[in-house]
């Protein structure tokens, strides 16, 4: 089974922290706070980006092709 490394799983999960952080900063009308929560989120997309794109190559397409069909087949029995 092909699993998404542990880091770009935590990117994501603090992209998404960041993200409500900034909705909570526009709310308050901080945009200072914003601004600058904005630009730490573009730096962990950068970041999640390319630690994709450096495990992406490592896997096996083929396997990995599989491993999406297998899903889409068990969701669909689950329907």
């Amino acid at each position: 089974m092909v699993r998404l490394p542990d880091d770009i799983r935590e990117l994501g999960e603090r992209i998404d922290r960041l993200r409500q952080e900034k909705a909570r900063a526009i709310d308050a009308q901080d945009f200072d706070a914003a601004t600058e929560t904005r630009s730490a989120e573009k730096d962990l997309l950068r970041r999640r980006l390319d630690r994709i794109r450096e495990w992406s190559s490592q896997v096996d397409a083929v396997t990995l092709a599989q491993e999406f069909v297998t899903l889409h087949d068990r969701i669909r029995r689950s329907r």
